[in-house]
C-alpha cells in the first residue's frame, strides 16, 4: 500500500497498519487467512537531494501484522523499496530493480510460459485491477511529459530521457525506437484558451534539453502547470507574479494529482531564465492568450464580481468576500490596480457567475490587478441523428455505405418487438487482393415483411479472409442494437434472431468471455464484441444455416434466412470490389480502426489485427537487421530496402528449427568452416574437405568447385526449374532464373539475352543484392510484383501469397 503524505509519515504508517489488519479480518469471515511467511508489506516515502533530484527515503520501524483465523495477529516483514519479492511467479521490488529475475532463469520453461501467458490476457479499458492501473499510469505519465494526448504518440526525444523510468518509459522507448504506431482510446486536453500553447513546447522552441529542460520540468510539475494559462494572469498577458518564487511553499490548485517535486534553487533559476526569454521587456507575453474556449484543470482562487465591486476568495470548500478599501482612491492606487480589505464570508452559492481574477496580498489587504470574462462551461450537447451516435464510437468506415428503405423509426419499431432478423455475409477474393474483405449485413423486419435497413463495407487488413468478413459483419450487427437501445433508451427483452451461414464466427460472436487471449485470431474483434455482449440489454436467439443454396434451390425453394443470405454476399462481393477500385486509386491504406476499439498496433500503417507479438518481433528483427546491414556491413539503404524479407519469413515458417539454425549460422558467417573451427578450437585442418582450398569459409561453401559438390548443386537447380514449371510461374522467370543460378554469380541477371522489359528492374534490383545472397533467400521484392501479375491473369487459383 503507497499512500500521499498528508499529515506525516507517522500518521500515514499508522493508517497502512489499520488498513492491513482490517482487510485481513476480512479475509477471516468466509474461512480464510493469510500466512505470516508469504505476506510483506513496502511502507515508500520519498526524499530530494539539493539539486532537485528524488530518492527513496529510508523508513522507520514499525509494526505490521495480520490477523488470523483465530483472531491471533502475525507480524509480516516490512521491507525496503530495493527488495524484490516473487509476486506473481516474477520477482519484482518497487524501485524497478529486475536483477533478481537472473536468479529465475534456471527454472522451467512452462512455468515462465504460465507468466507470459497471465501478463498477455490484459488490455487497455479492462474494467480491471491491471486496467486501472494502466490507466493510472498513463494519464501520469501524460502529465510528466506535459503533452496534450496519449504519450506514446508523442517522440520519445528529447523529453523521454528526463522522465522517471518506468515500464510505461521504456515501452514509450521501444514504440519509437522501431516506428510502431500506438493508436489508443484516449482523450486529448482541450486547449483552455484561444491562443494557449503548452509550457513543454514551449520550452523545446526555446531549445532547452536534457538537464536545463529537467529543471524546467521539475518547476512545472511543482506548480501543477500543462498549458501557459495555468501560469497566467486572468487577463492573459504576463505570468502571475508568485509562478517564477521559488520562497513559495504550496504547491497550486489543479483538478489534476501531479508527481511530488521539490525544486531546489538552480531549478528555479533556469525557470525564470526561461520566462525572461519567452516574454518580453515588459513581462508581457509575445501573444495574448485569449478568450475562454473550454475547461481549465486549474482551480482558481480569486474571482472578481464587478456588479457587486467585490474579490472573492475560495478556500477548500470556504468562500472569503474582500470589499474595495476607502483609502483605495489615494496615491496607493491605480486604475489598473485597487486595494480590497477581508469583510467575512460571500453569502452568495458559488462563484459560477464570477470572473476569475489575479490579486497580490500586501499584508491584510489584497490588490487586484487583472481579471477576465468568466470561465468556459462546457455544455452537453445533444446528438443531432441517430447516424451522429453510431459515429461517435469511431469506425466510421463501417458505415459509409448504408441503405435505408424505411425511416430510421422502422428500424426502431422492429429491434423492440423482437421481429427482426439480422443476416450478414461476408466476401473475400484471395487471388486479386489477399489483404482486403468485405461484409454485407440486412435487417428484415417479419412483420413488415421488408428489410427495413441493409449495409456493406470492405476492410483493409493483414489478417483478412471471408472468416474475417463474416466475424466483423456480425460485430456491425451487434453495434447497431447496441445503438438502438441507447439512442432511443428500449427496455429489455427480445430483439430477435441473428443468422449465419459460417458456424464458426457465429459462435465466436454470441459468446461472453472475460477474457480474450492475445493469441486469438481477429482478437480485435473478439474484443470489441466482449464489449458489445456487456452493454446488450435485450437477448438475442442465434441460428446457423448452409450457404450459396442458390447453386441447388429455386429461389422459391430458398428458406428466409437462405434469400436474405444471398443478398448479404452480392452486398460484400460489391464491397470488396470497391475496396479493390479504391485501393488502386489511393496512393496508401486507410487506417481503420473498429468501433469502440480502445488500442491498436500499426506498423506501415497496417493495423496488426491477431497475435502481434510474431509480427512485432519481425519488424523489430528487420530494423535491427538493417542496421547491422547499412552501418557495419556497408550496404546501401535502398539495397536492403528491395530484399522481400516478408516472403522469406513466410517460406521459413514452415522450416525446421535445425534448417533455420543453420540458414542463420551460414548468413552470419559463423557458420562451421575450417577457418572459424580453427580460430575457435584451434585445429590446424582450415582447408576445406573436399577441394583442399585453403582458409574454408562461408562464401567457399557456396562457390565450392569439388565434383560432388557441383553435381548436387545441378541436381537440385534441376529439381528447383521443374518445381517452378508446376507451380505457375512467370515463364519468363522460369526461363532466366536456373540459368542464371548456375553461373554461380559469374554473371549478372542483367546479361541475360533476350531479357523482357517487365523483368530489368527485377533483374536490376537482383543484381544489387547479390548472388550468394539470393542463395540465402534475399530476392528482390520485384519478384512477387510479377507473379502476381502473371497469376492475375492467369486460370490458376493459386494466389501471390501460395
Amino acid at each position: 500500500m503507497v499512500f500521499g503524505r498528508r499529515r506525516g509519515l507517522s500518521h500515514e504508517a499508522q493508517e497502512v497498519a489499520d488498513s492491513t489488519e482490517t482487510w485481513t479480518e476480512l479475509l477471516t469471515v468466509p474461512g480464510g487467512s493469510g500466512k505470516g511467511e508469504k505476506c510483506f508489506g513496502y511502507l515508500i516515502d520519498y526524499e530530494w537531494d539539493d539539486n532537485g533530484a528524488w530518492s527513496y527515503a529510508p523508513v522507520p520501524d514499525m509494526e505490521l501484522n495480520i490477523v488470523l483465523l483465530d483472531g491471533t495477529r502475525e507480524g509480516i516483514a516490512l521491507l525496503p523499496a530495493d527488495t524484490a519479492r516473487v509476486t506473481l511467479g516474477v520477482n519484482m521490488a518497487p524501485n524497478g530493480d529486475d536483477t533478481h529475475h537472473l536468479g529465475a532463469l534456471g527454472k522451467p520453461r512452462d512455468k515462465w510460459r504460465s507468466i507470459a501467458t497471465r501478463a498477455d490476457n490484459w488490455h487497455w479499458e479492462m474494467p480491471s485491477p491491471i486496467g486501472q492501473m494502466l490507466r493510472a499510469s498513463m494519464e501520469l505519465l501524460q502529465l510528466e511529459v506535459g503533452c496534450v494526448g496519449c504519450p506514446l504518440a508523442e517522440p520519445f526525444h528529447p523529453i523521454g530521457p528526463i522522465i522517471t523510468h518506468s515500464w510505461l518509459r521504456s515501452f514509450w522507448e521501444v514504440v519509437n525506437e522501431y516506428k510502431l504506431q500506438i493508436i489508443m482510446d484516449y482523450a486529448d486536453l482541450k486547449l483552455p484558451r484561444s491562443n494557449d500553447r503548452m509550457i513543454m513546447s514551449t520550452a523545446l522552441m526555446l531549445g532547452m534539453k536534457g538537464d536545463v529542460l529537467l529543471r524546467v520540468n521539475r518547476c512545472r510539475m511543482f506548480l501543477c502547470a500543462i498549458f501557459l494559462s495555468d501560469l497566467a494572469t486572468a487577463n492573459g498577458w504576463s505570468l502571475e507574479h508568485d509562478r517564477c518564487d521559488r520562497n513559495r511553499e504550496h504547491r497550486c490548485d489543479s483538478e489534476y494529482s501531479f508527481p511530488r517535486e521539490q525544486p531546489s534553487r538552480r531549478d528555479w533559476a533556469v525557470w525564470n531564465s526561461m520566462w525572461a526569454n519567452y516574454c518580453q521587456r515588459d513581462g508581457t507575453f509575445p501573444i495574448h492568450l485569449g478568450r475562454w474556449i473550454d475547461k481549465t484543470h486549474r482551480r482558481w482562487r480569486w474571482f472578481y464580481g464587478a456588479d457587486e465591486e467585490v474579490v472573492v476568495e475560495r478556500d477548500g470548500k470556504d468562500l472569503w468576500a474582500y470589499c474595495q478599501c476607502i483609502e483605495s482612491y489615494d496615491n496607493r492606487s491605480t486604475r489598473s490596480m485597487r486595494r480590497y480589505a477581508w469583510v467575512g464570508n460571500w453569502t452568495r452559492s458559488g462563484v459560477d457567475d464570477l470572473e476569475p481574477a489575479s490579486v497580490q496580498v500586501d499584508g491584510d489587504e489584497i490588490i487586484l490587478y487583472a481579471c477576465r470574462l468568466k470561465l468556459f462551461e462546457r455544455q452537453v450537447a445533444d446528438d443531432d441523428t441517430f447516424w451522429d451516435f453510431v459515429r461517435r464510437w469511431g469506425g466510421k468506415w463501417i458505415w459509409e455505405c448504408i441503405y435505408t428503405p424505411l425511416r430510421i423509426d422502422a428500424v426502431v419499431e422492429t429491434v423492440a418487438s423482437g421481429s427482426a432478423v439480422y443476416v450478414t455475409d461476408g466476401s473475400y477474393s484471395r487471388k486479386i487482393r489477399s489483404d482486403i474483405d468485405g461484409a454485407g449485413w440486412v435487417i428484415y423486419c417479419k412483420t413488415k415483411k421488408k428489410i427495413v435497413l441493409k449495409g456493406s463495407f470492405y476492410e483493409w487488413c493483414d489478417k483478412a479472409g471471408s472468416y474475417r468478413g463474416e466475424l466483423v459483419g456480425l460485430l456491425s450487427v451487434h453495434l447497431l442494437i447496441m445503438a438502438v437501445e441507447q439512442f432511443f433508451d428500449l427496455p429489455e427483452g427480445t430483439r430477435g434472431l441473428v443468422g449465419c451461414d459460417n458456424l464458426g464466427s457465429l459462435n465466436k460472436s454470441k459468446e461472453r468471455r472475460r477474457k480474450i487471449p492475445s493469441s486469438a485470431k481477429h482478437a480485435d474483434v473478439l474484443r470489441v464484441l466482449r464489449r458489445v455482449h456487456a452493454k446488450l440489454r435485450g437477448k438475442l436467439e442465434y441460428k446457423h444455416f448452409y450457404g450459396h443454396q442458390d447453386r441447388r434451390k429455386t429461389w422459391r425453394q430458398m428458406s428466409l434466412l437462405e434469400t436474405l443470405n444471398k443478398k448479404c454476399g452480392t452486398l460484400a462481393k460489391e464491397a470488396v470490389h470497391r475496396g479493390i477500385l479504391e485501393c488502386l486509386e489511393q496512393t496508401s491504406t486507410q487506417r481503420q480502426l473498429l468501433p469502440m476499439e480502445s488500442a491498436a498496433i500499426f506498423y506501415d500503417g497496417r493495423k496488426i489485427s491477431g497475435e502481434c507479438g510474431s509480427e512485432i518481433r519481425f519488424q523489430i528483427g528487420k530494423v535491427e537487421t538493417r542496421q547491422v546491414y547499412v552501418t557495419q556491413l556497408g550496404w546501401h539503404a535502398q539495397v536492403f530496402d528491395n530484399i522481400d524479407l516478408k516472403a522469406r519469413d513466410r517460406a521459413l515458417a514452415g522450416k525446421p528449427d535445425m534448417f533455420k539454425q543453420w540458414l542463420f549460422k551460414q548468413s552470419s558467417t559463423f557458420c562451421a568452416s575450417g577457418k572459424n573451427m580453427g580460430r575457435w578450437f584451434g585445429s590446424e585442418h582450415t582447408s576445406c574437405p573436399n577441394c583442399n582450398a585453403l582458409q574454408e569459409d562461408a562464401a567457399h561453401l557456396l562457390h565450392c568447385p569439388d565434383a560432388g559438390r557441383f553435381g548436387l548443386f545441378q541436381t537440385e537447380v534441376n529439381n528447383l526449374e521443374d518445381w517452378l514449371c508446376m507451380h505457375h510461374t512467370d515463364p519468363d522467370l522460369a526461363r532466366i532464373l536456373p540459368p542464371y543460378i548456375l553461373r554461380w554469380g559469374e554473371a549478372s541477371l542483367s546479361d541475360t539475352k533476350c531479357l523482357p522489359q517487365d523483368l530489368r528492374h527485377f533483374a536490376f534490383e537482383q543484381d544489387l543484392i547479390g548472388w550468394d545472397k539470393l542463395m540465402l533467400g534475399q530476392i528482390s521484392g520485384q519478384l512477387r510484383k510479377i507473379q502476381y501479375a502473371h497469376l492475375l491473369n492467369s486460370p490458376s487459383i493459386m494466389s501471390v501469397d501460395d
